[in-house]
Parts: C-alpha cells; sequence; structure tokens
C-alpha cells in the first residue's frame, strides 16, 4: 500500500488509519500457510461439539470423501468460482457411493444434483464460520453454483392408515418407535436414543436429550396407540429381565436391545398395507399436518417436532 504521497507525516497518518482498521478487524490477511482443508477441518471440530451426532456424520463424509480431496490444498483467497463449477460438472457425472466398514460400495445411479448442494453447502458455511471467527483473516467468498431442488416430498398418511400400519409393524420397539413419531414428529434418531429415565408415565412425558441442536425438549405421551405401545414395550422389559436376558436401558428396543437399522421390517410393512413409497420420515411430516388441522398453534408445534424455523409449514 502507498500514501501517494512524499510527506512522513502524511504517510504515517494512512499508516495509522490501516492499523486502526486491522485491529478493528474491518480488514485482515489471508495467512500464505492457511488452506481450505485446514478450514474444513477447523468446522467439523466445530460441528462435533454443536450439533448431533448423525449430522457431524454427514459433514465429515462429504468432508473427508470429496470436499478435502478437492479443495484442500486451496488457499481460501485462490478458491473461485471456477473451481466450485468445475467441481459440480465432475461430481454430475460420478456414480453415487455407499460408504460402510468394509469400503465404498459404487450405487447404479449418478450423484444427485441435491447431494452436490448439501457438499458445497458444508464448504460455503466452513468458509463464512472461518472469516466469523477469524478477524485476521480477509478473503472473499466466491459464488456457489448452487441449483434448485425439485425433491419435496409429499409422503403423508391419515391416523386410519396409520393404524393399519401400526398393526403389522413386527414388534413393540418398532410399532412404538412409529407411533412416537407419527403423533409427535419427533425425529428419528432422537427417538432411538431415549432411555428408560427419560420415559415419565405419570407426568405423560418423554425428556429429549440428544436432539439435533443439542437443546432438551419434552413431548408428550399421547393416550391410544403411542401409550400402549411405550407399556407395552416396558412389560416386554419385565420379562427379559425376569428370563436373565441381556438387556439395554433403551426404550426402543428389540430383543432387548436398542433399535439400529430395520430397513426391512419397514419396507415389508409399508408393502403390506398398501404404501410402498412411505418412508419413516413421513410420520414426522404427517405429525405436523395432522397437528396444524387440529388446530395445534405453530409455536406449541415446533416446541414438539423441535423445529427452529417454521419452515416446514
Amino acid at each position: 500500500f502507498s500514501s501517494h504521497s512524499t510527506d512522513r507525516k502524511q504517510a504515517q497518518r494512512e499508516l495509522d488509519k490501516l492499523l486502526g482498521k486491522r485491529a478493528r478487524g474491518e480488514i485482515g490477511f489471508s495467512p500464505d500457510r492457511l488452506t481450505v482443508g485446514a478450514i474444513l477441518e477447523s468446522y467439523l471440530a466445530h460441528a462435533r461439539v454443536n450439533l448431533a451426532l448423525g449430522t457431524v456424520d454427514e459433514y465429515r463424509s462429504h468432508i473427508e470423501h470429496q470436499l478435502s480431496p478437492s479443495f484442500g490444498n486451496l488457499r481460501p483467497d485462490r478458491l473461485t468460482h471456477a473451481h466450485l463449477e468445475a467441481y459440480r460438472v465432475r461430481r454430475l457425472s460420478d456414480f453415487a457411493l455407499k460408504y460402510s466398514v468394509t469400503g465404498p460400495i459404487v450405487l447404479a445411479h449418478r450423484v444427485s444434483q441435491t447431494t452436490i448442494n448439501r457438499e458445497l453447502a458444508v464448504l460455503r458455511a466452513a468458509l463464512k464460520r472461518a472469516l466469523d471467527t477469524d478477524r485476521k483473516l480477509s478473503f472473499t467468498l466466491p459464488k456457489f453454483p448452487m441449483v434448485r431442488e425439485d425433491n419435496v416430498r409429499r409422503g403423508f398418511i391419515t391416523e386410519a392408515e396409520f393404524e393399519r400400519l401400526y398393526r403389522v409393524l413386527p414388534y413393540a420397539g418398532l410399532q412404538a418407535l412409529a407411533a412416537c413419531s407419527f403423533y409427535t414428529g419427533c425425529r428419528k434418531g432422537e427417538l432411538t436414543a431415549v432411555d428408560w429415565p427419560q420415559v415419565d408415565f405419570d407426568a405423560g412425558l418423554i425428556t429429549i436429550f440428544d436432539t439435533k441442536n443439542n437443546r432438551p425438549r419434552e413431548i408428550p405421551i399421547f393416550e391410544g396407540f403411542m401409550l400402549d405401545s411405550l407399556s407395552d414395550c416396558r412389560a416386554e422389559i419385565v420379562k427379559l429381565d425376569i428370563g436373565c436376558a441381556p438387556v439395554s436401558n433403551a426404550v426402543f428396543a428389540y430383543e432387548g436391545r436398542r433399535i439400529g437399522d430395520f430397513k426391512r421390517a419397514w419396507k415389508t410393512a409399508v408393502v403390506r398395507v398398501g404404501h410402498p413409497d412411505l418412508l419413516f420420515h413421513d410420520l414426522r411430516r404427517s405429525a405436523n399436518r395432522n397437528m396444524r388441522d387440529m388446530g395445534v398453534p405453530q409455536g406449541i408445534r415446533m416446541g414438539i417436532m423441535g423445529h427452529q424455523t417454521p419452515s416446514m409449514d
């Protein structure tokens, strides 16, 4: 920088202005050794502390498998819109992968626009957080080539349809899980983490600790299928205790062990009741719509379901 002056005092005044702006964080610098990869790692560490485990796993997968290999060695001030456009074009030609303990499995379909949007959103969030938390940094975010998504789900079921589904689910733990999701809109991951000390039958409440936003909340236990199925789960635990079987403290369990993957049981059930495309997450959507149709105020619905914004309406 030059003051464009031969007067030393004038040059010193200009320097003092710049130093003042830098101290206030109005200008800064991008250290030569700082890379996008380091920023992504810092963001992942932040996510591990502040976000739910499922979200962290999703971010970790995006970062480790795609973002760091593609952008990790770049300096953030060298990242351009052209880099991001080229990334989107390349990813569209890739086959989707499913990662497991034995390694990646190549699927039969290409990577979707939605998946690429999610990956780029993680990169953008990491860069924004770096700028927000380190006042010494100064670089311009490039324009991110996000595309419009047309993948809105419209899967809803009525209470009568849910009753038919409930009756064909193969065991009490899955019945209770489905009932809690259908009547309260609670997320699957939040429910499967619930242990018995969190269930208060006298107060009619379940306390959810493992939430997406890490803020505990209480959900009501509604009479009918929800209360009945939870009571059945408790009775089943008592029987297992008597039989000295290994029992976990999980509310939603199968043969005494916390429910894990139930895709096959779910698929069999929805096919039997004539809703082969119904997702478990559609129960949450149904809960929101049903409570809204019953006149439950938006604020109460958001509190029960754990929404931070009313966007799901």
